[in-house]
């Protein structure tokens, strides 16, 4: 099997005539996929897949990860077969297993190599125990899309394959005072020693995870045999150290010869190929190597060059780890040797002073790639060709602020954090004009500790945020103080994001997502507690004079005056097809929904506790605890209630489910006007789920 290049598979939307599978669908549009391009290598030979090579596609909601809930038209695992020849080379469907774009909403995608099926928990059985057939145990993924397809989309889906084993190669020849009749290295057996045989791919992220267990030998394919030289290859498991493993070459004339197994970093990195060139003596075996990414390194380079992990800077690093020690290393080995590692900071050693903190853990769907000038100084990398300004690390988040608050950003990888003291982007009296792309990668231990105002992972939006979500943290600020941004503006749209981080604040408008909501807010998820000691806090949006539709809250809130699930006061605008399921705590003005509505409330339920915190109180509703103004085809759960306050009778009361009527916002579909509600969840047999979930 030659080596692997990095496939780009191709997807176009293709309507066909009456008669065709699309009429049979009910007029759908079918997903139509292409593979590989003629300047790459590609299956088996150059610039080739295999008749028949198949590939597992999942069709997921844009705005949620691979799940059983998330599967879209019913889109799970199906499996495409390629076509003989070189690219571009067609993926049909098995009969039975075209994939159609739904009639509304967007989608991403998620495929694999080789397919299998049933698979459990969404995880791929991997097996490298048997050599003899290269092609069948190599194991390519192609992360979830971030292209927001649609049965309007133009452009061609573009799924990006990447290995996610490791290739070896050895290229053996006899040296000094070896002898042996004519192809003495015929029939010869190469093992490496200390393996395991068994993982499974991760499909939700792409990451490995080795079996335990008895660690075998596995014997290397031969694929050339001459006079007095051999090639032979082998796909090998990940891992993080070949401490004790060995080389052992067994001829027929000359006897075995063995060699502790070197490699850069000590380990096999997951998606590199280390390519070994023995020479076998009479008293020694002479091994060099060389390692690099398995295929061209990079989503976005599709020449088959790999890139530098650190452009534009070519000496020694001081690379310190949040669970390793401090090393020093060359620039280019940072991703070898920091395999399984999160990366803290790297320090550029011909540049003192010149510190940049990271925030990523190492493995082959997430490599480190930085770019500096001549001066050792942090650059924004080359866009993609949609635009996108790849983020993959904290020094290159905090660039945004200052550096170009009206671009285009993407972030590329899962980012810790590191509880390091966190300036919001876009700061001292700017704005956030610019677009965020999350790409659904998550953030974690976000800390904001200032008494300020408008405190979030970003200050104050103009822009669009989007798919961004925090897994952990902590956010202290005075006013305006939410998990994504201090304030949305009337232009401002903050789509599909969550937050889990715990957001306080000591004054007034302080929430989950954003402190105060001038603009849209849609499609965003609580699950952090929220506090506030004065007014104004809610699970989603602490004030409100826009919109806020499809979110839900599952945190906790406690605050003073106006506190509410969703928002803690609706000032103006409105709340569409929303839902609260935490306890809701306050003085004053308290509800399940919001606080208080001036606005309009439509299609919304309550089921979590609402209550009185201390002291006097008034204006208590399991839905809205003042209202001012209209309130539509509410419901609220009986007894949520409590605390010696009275419910205000706002919307309609239900136990332990309810069969909503009276707004269209009811709906189930795919979001937006296409219905905000999960389809099966509106019966009355369970509380509603909205159509993400």
């Amino acid at each position: 099997m030659n080596a692997l290049k990095f496939i780009p598979v191709m997807a176009a939307i293709a309507m066909t005539a009456c008669n065709s599978d699309d009429d049979a669908a009910g007029g759908r549009a079918e997903v139509k996929f292409s593979a590989g391009t003629a300047e790459i290598q590609t299956r088996v030979t150059d610039n080739s897949w295999a008749a028949g090579d198949p590939v597992g596609i999942y069709m997921i909601g844009a705005a949620g990860t691979l799940t059983s809930a998330n599967i879209v038209e019913g889109a799970d695992n199906r499996q495409y077969v390629a076509a003989a020849g070189t690219g571009p080379v067609s993926l049909a469907p098995q009969p039975g297993e075209a994939i159609y774009y739904p009639m509304s909403g967007n989608v991403e995608f998620i495929a694999y190599y080789p397919y299998r099926s049933p698979l459990t928990d969404f995880e791929l059985p991997v097996s490298v125990a048997n050599q003899g057939n290269q092609s069948a145990i190599d194991v390519l993924y192609a992360p979830k899309t971030n292209g927001g397809y649609s049965r309007n989309t133009a452009a061609p889906v573009d799924l990006r394959f990447e290995h996610r084993l490791v290739k070896l190669t050895f290229d053996i020849t006899q040296g000094d005072g070896v002898t042996g009749p004519t192809g003495s290295l015929a029939s010869m057996t190469v093992n490496i020693t200390g393996q395991q045989t068994a993982a499974t791919l991760d499909l939700n992220n792409g990451t490995i995870a080795v079996a335990t267990g008895g660690p075998k030998n596995i014997t290397a394919y031969e694929t050339e045999n001459k006079t007095s030289s051999a090639k032979y290859e082998a796909i090998v498991l990940p891992n993080s150290s070949v401490s004790g493993m060995m080389f052992t070459f067994a001829t027929k004339y000359m006897g075995t010869f063995e060699v502790a197994v070197p490699t850069p970093g000590g380990g096999w990195l997951s998606g590199y190929r280390y390519d070994y060139t023995i020479i076998l003596n009479k008293n020694e075996v002479e091994i060099t190597g060389t390692a690099g990414e398995w295929g061209p390194g990079s989503a976005h380079n599709v020449t088959g060059v790999p890139q530098p992990p650190l452009e534009g800077y070519a000496g020694n690093i001081d690379v310190a780890y949040t669970d390793a020690p401090t090393v020093t290393i060359a620039a280019d080995e940072i991703n070898r040797q920091s395999s399984g590692k999160t990366v803290r900071s790297i320090t550029l050693a011909d540049h003192p002073g010149k510190t940049y903190l990271i925030g990523r853990t190492v493995h082959a769907g997430s490599l480190i790639s930085l770019k500096f000038n001549g001066s050792g100084d942090l650059l924004f990398r080359d866009a993609s060709a949609d635009g996108y300004i790849p983020i993959g690390s904290y020094a290159e988040f905090q660039m945004i602020y200052g550096n170009g608050t009206d671009k285009k950003y993407r972030q590329e990888a899962d980012l810790n954090l590191m509880n390091e003291e966190w300036t919001p982007i876009a700061n001292n009296g700017e704005y956030f004009n610019g677009e965020f792309d999350g790409a659904g990668k998550k953030i974690s231990n976000l800390k904001i500790n200032q008494s300020n105002s408008d405190r979030g992972l970003f200050r104050r939006n103009r822009g669009m945020i989007r798919d961004v979500h925090i897994a952990s943290g902590t956010i202290t600020a005075t006013t305006y103080g939410g998990g994504i941004c201090g304030r949305n503006e009337s232009t401002g749209k903050v789509i599909s994001c969550s937050n889990a981080a715990n957001v306080s604040g000591t004054s007034y408008s302080i929430s989950g997502i954003a402190g105060q909501n001038d603009g849209d807010v849609t499609d965003c998820y609580n699950t952090g507690a929220v506090s506030g000691g004065g007014g104004d806090v809610g699970g989603i949006v602490g004030f409100n004079i826009g919109t806020i539709t499809a979110c839900y809250n599952a945190g906790t809130v406690s605050g003073n005056d106006h506190a509410g699930g969703v928002a803690g006061r609706v000032y103006s605008g409105g709340i569409t097809a929303c839902y609260n399921t935490g306890v809701v705590k306050g003085t004053n003005n308290v509800g399940g929904v919001t606080g208080s509505n001036s606005g309009a409330v439509t299609a919304c339920y309550n089921a979590g506790e609402v209550s009185r915190s201390s002291g006097s109180s008034s204006n208590f509703g399991s839905v809205a605890g003042y209202n001012s103004s209209t309130v539509t085809a509410c419901y609220w759960k009986s007894g949520t209630v409590t605390n010696n306050t009275n419910n205000n009778g706002i919307g309609t009361e239900f136990d332990p489910y309810f069969t909503p009527t009276g707004s269209d916002a009811w709906g189930t579909g795919t979001g937006g006007t296409n219905g905000y509600w999960k389809a099966g969840t509106t019966n009355g047999s369970q509380l509603p789920k909205l159509w993400y979930e």
